[in-house]
This record gives C-alpha cells, structure tokens and sequence, in this order.
C-alpha cells in the first residue's frame, strides 16, 4: 500500500468494514434472485448498515469485477443513485482521491443530492485470490464542500470478492459482498424513504451483475512502470483513452473484454512507434512498450471497437498485434508468487512458450489462471543493466516448477 496522507483513514475504514464481514447481529431483509439484503440498526443512526450478498458467474475474475466498480463512467449503468464524478489524484493504481455525487430521493424535496469526498484502497490476498475494495470519506482541500449540495459522510463502503476456481484455475464464480455505511445528514428520515434506501443500495449487487452479463467490463490496467495520470470511459461507444506518463522503455499492460469488443479493437498510441504485443493467443492482455528514447511527456493510449465482422485487434489501424516476443529475464529479480505463478520481467501464460520451448505452469482449484491477469510487479518490471540474464526455460526448471 502506497503512504499518502489519507492512509490512515483509509486503514481505519478498512478495518471497520471487516469487522462487519461476520454474520453476527445482521437481520436478513430480504431475499430475491440469490440476493441476499441485511441490515444491522444502531442506536442514533437515522440509516442502519446495508449489506447485499450475491454471485457474479460467466467466468469473470476478480479483476474484471473491480473495474467495472472502480470505473466511474460505468457506475451510472449499474447504480441507479449515482449521478456524477471525478478522480482528483491517483497515489497508486488502486489508490484514488475522488469526488462522488448521488441523486437525491424523490418526491420528497427534504432529501435532494448528496456528496462526497472519498479516498479508496484495495486489498488483495494472495492465497485466496480474495479482493476487497474499500472507500470512506475525507477532508481534502482539493475537493471542497459547495454551498449548493450537502456533503454525506460515508464511514466506509466495502466490497468483498471473493473467487472460486475449477480444476484448472479457471474463476467460476465470484461471491460478491457490498457493505455501507454512510450518514446522509438528515436528523430523521421518513420511513418511505428509509425503505427505498435500505433496498436500492444493496440491490447494485445484481445491477453489477446483469450489466457484466451483458456488457462484459471495461478496458482495465493491469500494471504499469509508470504513473497513470487519467483515464476515460465512453459508455455510448465504448472508447476507452488512457494518457500516463512517458518514460523511456516503460511497460503498461491492460486487459480488454471480448464481449464488450465482439469484433475486436483498435489500439492507438502517441507515439506512434510503441511496441503493442498480445500475452498469448488465447489471452485478452495487452501489453505497450514505449521506445528507450521518449520526446513527449505523456503517453496516450486509444481503444475503439471494430466494425468488422472476423475478430481482430489492430495498431493504429494498420499492423495487427502479435504475439508478445521472446524475453530473458534477470535471476534476481524471479520470483514464486503465493498463487503459483511466476513473476518476472516477462508474463507467463498457461500452455504457453518461452524462448521457443513448450512449458505448462501447474495450477490447482485455488490457483488464478495465468492469462486471468497480469503475474508481473511494477517493483520487478525493467531489467537492471550489467545483471547477468539467463533464459526462462533453464531459470524455471531450476527452480523445479516444470519438473
């Protein structure tokens, strides 16, 4: 986790929502569809704790999830009270200052639109693959209160991801929790209201799901060496444009949706003469290399759909990508993740081959497949100069992962 100056309050958000993961004193509301709605009442609160439990299936991992959740430009197709916002600073990829704007509840005037300012983290379990994503209100000066909207305190809203996996590593399913906790600032509410509330809010569970089913999820990156500086969303035509800060050789790797882009994409990148390379044929990450010389201060990256009818996904409209080179990596910067797989400088994938050789990296129900996600670090990213470089092939069979 990335020290910034709101750690603190995301750390003490973060510990609040799980300690409300039990199921002790929460009483069941409702059940609809697999969807479970909770609430838990406390004494003083004009809203209680709202919880909605489901399963996500079709295959999506953890990840996948995440982005449509983080993604703002997405939130308004899944969560009815959303209206507008904003990222205001980003301290790392999961690490966001952001300004959040909710419709207010109609027909009764007393309860118009609400705000906030929110920082979030995200923690991740290596063992379980288990994701739980958490937000909570801040003070910031870059996101000052307006005299034209109330601003809501939101104590935390969490989510808890948690995966299932086949034989083969494959996700299945995901058990999705939400969890929230705010104050609207109002001293009483009216129990319309209240019901509406207690019901619409854990209901974004199902709403997430019907959309993914539909839609699949947005471009997302997957790791970067340098720093994301925005990032936009166009739910009409599904134009996705990144723009981060160009360094020279820098790697960024994304992951697309075949199913929100049937016909494929296009991807366009400032500087023209990026390295674009597919994981594997099979797999739906991306990754862009800049060039070792750099004259411009950002990169900017474009993804659009295709119109045609074979699959295809193309580099500034011309080349179509290949497949991602060959690589050598340094033997101390290898090293075993918890989930099995391999990090390096360069991305492994299930089945797939390493300086021309054949290779099969084992995997067990609780094991992420390869090609579900990126396996490398941005700490482990670049090579060092002057280290010496031996092939993957021989690294990994020294370290008995093929034996």
């Amino acid at each position: 986790m990335t020290q910034h100056r709101h750690t603190e309050s995301v750390q003490k958000a973060f510990e609040m929502f799980k300690s409300h993961l039990p199921m002790d004193d929460w009483n069941l509301y409702s059940e609809d569809k697999g969807l479970k709605i909770y609430m838990k009442e406390f004494v003083g609160k004009s809203t209680p704790i709202m919880r909605g439990d489901g399963v996500i299936s079709g295959g999506f991992t953890t990840y996948d999830i995440l982005s449509v959740i983080k993604n703002l430009d997405m939130r308004k197709l899944w969560d009815d009270r959303y209206d507008e916002g904003a990222i205001y600073e980003m301290f790392s990829l999961h690490e966001r200052l952001a300004r959040t704007s909710m419709k207010g509840t109609f027909p009764i005037r007393q309860v118009n639109g609400r705000d906030m300012s929110v920082c979030e983290m995200l923690d991740h379990e290596e063992d379980t693959g288990i994701l739980q994503f958490v937000s909570t209100s801040v003070v910031d000066q870059l996101i000052p209160e307006s005299k034209k909207i109330v601003r809501a305190n939101l104590d935390f809203a969490g989510w808890r991801l948690k995966p299932h996996f086949d034989s083969e590593g494959n996700t299945t399913s995901v058990d999705t929790t939400y969890i929230v906790d705010v104050d609207v600032k109002l001293d009483t509410i009216p129990s319309s209201i209240r019901k509406t509330l207690s019901v619409q809010i854990p209901m974004i569970v199902s709403k997430l799901d019907e959309l993914m089913q539909k839609m699949g999820f947005p471009p997302y990156i997957v790791n970067s060496t340098t720093k994301v500086i925005k990032e936009e969303f166009n739910i009409k035509n599904h134009q996705y444009d990144l723009s981060l800060i160009a360094e020279g050789s820098g790697v960024t790797e994304f992951k697309i949706s075949r199913l929100m882009y049937p016909n494929g994409l296009d991807i366009s990148t400032i500087p023209e003469n990026c390295k674009v390379e597919l994981l594997s044929e099979s797999s739906e990450t991306i990754r862009v290399t800049l060039p070792q010389r750099v004259d411009l201060d950002n990169l900017m990256i474009t993804i659009s759909k295709h119109s045609t009818k074979d699959f295809q996904i193309t580099h500034n409209h011309e080349k179509t990508i290949p497949l991602v080179s060959n690589s050598t990596i340094d033997v101390k910067q290898f090293k075993n993740t918890k989930d099995g797989t391999t990090s390096t400088n360069t991305t492994l994938v299930e089945n797939g081959t390493i300086d021309g050789h054949l290779i099969k990296i084992l995997s067990g129900p609780q094991k992420h497949k390869l090609n579900t996600r990126s396996i490398v670090t941005p700490e482990i990213f670049k090579l060092s100069e002057g280290k010496k470089k031996i092939s993957l092939l021989k690294l990994i069979c020294e370290k008995s992962i093929c034996r």
